[in-house]
């Protein structure tokens, strides 16, 4: 039986050995996320498959066509396999304490990219968008270059509780990111992930034609498990589940799946996933952690939940919402947000503690 794959973010450490681990084969929904629009951004909750996303989409683009043997993409003609220079940033690994340790720490990232390409740039150059735009020329004379960008908002919801530094660090950012529309010819593809979207970041006003995948078709079921990803996939370890709960009571494998579909199953990502169960999605961090385990309890909610929220709700004054009516709210609602008005219904549905139950197209709204 392959082992779950709980914490792993590498999908090059996933597929060295594809016997090892159990690996659900998104290449598909990557490669229509691709074709969909040049500059993509996906806002998902924590621990929902964001960074193994990325981490597939390098692989993709650095050409490993021997990593992808046996998915979808490696079908002949699917993928040109041909190798494009990567700026990969995790801002979960870049020193973001102040802004300046920001702007340092993301030159000093750039500066280990150009390395890894043998490439120098101008020392005198400390300014994290200056030095992007020279990188970006520099790589893409051999190939144009794919951008990756993973937790673009962790230096900012980290400082949520100090609006003036997170105004400072979202300026420095807004700057970082503004440099792409200018580089936009030296590009090949640029993927960005968050929680949340916030307004004045020109990652979002700066960026010609950014795609939103968040709540579109291409994005419904790029993370997450679907029902019949979770039944191919791990059928030998619901198995093993079901086994262990026969020591107290008769259980079928059935009753384990249907246990599984009510505690994690529901997310909903796009209009029409709303009426094709086929596109619910699994709670990916606790179905690994229940066919660990062989338990079932909120994973996700001990572990996922982020800080920032818990000091919003402990800091601000919200009304109380009541779960057990219909909630409402306009597409508009879930557009950027104020550093100083952050909205907590749409908060709670971009975390991942509600999801779309119905569209009104009708809604002038």
């Amino acid at each position: 039986m392959k082992k779950l794959p709980i914490g792993i973010q590498s999908f090059e450490f996933l597929r060295k050995d594809p016997e090892r681990y159990v690996y659900i084969d998104k290449t598909k929904e990557i490669y229509e996320a691709i074709e969909a629009a040049k500059p993509c951004f996906l806002s998902r909750p924590r621990r929902f498959g964001k960074s193994l996303t990325c981490s597939t989409i390098q692989a993709l683009f650095e050409g490993k066509k021997e990593l992808f043997k046996d998915l979808w993409i490696a079908e002949e003609g699917r993928w040109e396999w041909e190798e494009h220079p990567i700026v990969y940033l995790n801002f979960a690994e870049i020193d973001h304490k102040t802004p300046e340790r920001l702007e340092i720490s993301i030159c000093r990232h750039l500066r280990n990219i150009a390395t890894k390409y043998n490439i120098s740039l101008d020392d005198s150059n400390n300014f994290p968008g200056d030095l992007l735009q020279e990188l970006a020329s520099c790589l893409s004379r051999k190939n144009p270059v794919v951008i990756i960008v993973d937790e673009y908002d962790k230096p900012i919801l980290d400082h949520i509780n100090n609006i003036p530094v997170a105004e400072e660090i979202r300026d420095t950012l807004s700057s970082f990111y503004g440099v792409i529309k200018n580089i936009d010819r030296h590009l090949r593809y640029i993927f960005i992930t968050g929680v949340t979207k916030f307004s004045k970041t020109s990652i979002f006003s700066g960026i010609n034609n950014l795609y939103e995948l968040t709540y579109s078709e291409e994005g419904a079921t790029l993370c997450g498990y679907t029902h019949e990803e979770l039944i191919t996939n791990f059928s030998e370890h619901i198995k093993a589940f079901a086994l262990e709960e026969n020591e107290e009571e008769e259980t079928s494998t059935e009753d384990i799946i249907n246990k599984l579909r009510k505690w994690y199953d529901g997310y909903k990502f796009s209009d029409k996933s709303l009426k094709d169960q086929k596109k619910h999605i699994y709670n990916p961090f606790s179905i690994l952690n229940a066919l660990r385990t062989k338990k079932f309890k909120n994973f996700w909610f001990e572990t996922g939940t982020p800080t920032f929220l818990i000091n919003l709700l402990k800091k601000e004054e919200y009304s109380v919402i009541n779960l057990d009516q219909n909630i409402q709210l306009a597409e508009s609602e879930l557009e950027s947000f104020e550093l100083d008005k952050l909205p907590l219904l749409p908060l709670l549905l971009q975390t991942g503690y509600l999801t779309l139950t119905d569209y009104n197209k009708s809604s002038t709204n």
